[in-house]
């Protein structure tokens, strides 16, 4: 498997390079205003990707926080599918959280100034809060499958306690697969 720098304009498909000190890799200061795409410029469809990733933190933020909020201050509201979607808020929060560093990288993907440490942080830490948000759905999906097809065996099998447990594993899994993929 390629370091994904095979191409020279890498850095506008995938946001940021994957080997974030590879210099071959990014685009040239001169070629920013000059690139077009249907008539519009580049700095058009960086204004309005920035207005899109603005509009998607704001209500993002607001969603997530009201659901962490709600599930946690409210006792009768703390059932496994409320666990799963109050953890799944919390990885959609790391995600959106995420969000300002890559419309930097788009703005400006010549120049990175936290390091190459922060750089492989951010992006490991992106790519496990987005398979942890996929493995989250996948079981919230299988728990709904056992309280709908067998709600008698689901009731004694879908505990809180196993739930939590289960959360729990899912972000291990999250990270540890994907420091091992990586």
């Amino acid at each position: 498997m390629g370091s994904g720098c095979e191409d020279e304009n890498c850095s506008l498909a995938s946001g940021f390079a994957e080997n974030c000190s590879n210099q071959d890799c990014q685009w040239e200061e001169s070629d920013f205003g000059m690139i077009e795409l249907g008539g519009l410029s580049m700095f058009h469809i960086l204004v309005c990707v920035t207005v899109i990733y603005i509009l998607l933190m704001l209500f993002g933020l607001l969603g997530n926080i009201l659901t962490i909020l709600v599930v946690w201050l409210r006792p009768h509201m703390r059932s496994s599918t409320y666990l799963y979607l109050s953890s799944m808020a919390v990885s959609d929060l790391l995600i959106l959280l995420l969000l300002p560093l890559d419309l930097y990288k788009l703005w400006r993907p010549t120049s990175w100034p936290l390091g190459d440490l922060v750089c492989k942080l951010t992006m490991f830490l992106s790519e496990c809060v987005t398979f942890c948000t996929i493995l989250h759905i996948t079981f919230l999906s299988l728990e709904r499958y056992l309280a709908v097809c067998w709600p008698i065996a689901a009731k004694t099998l879908l505990t809180r306690r196993r739930t939590r447990a289960l959360i729990g594993c899912l972000w291990l899994g999250a990270c540890s697969g994907n420091h091992l993929e990586n």
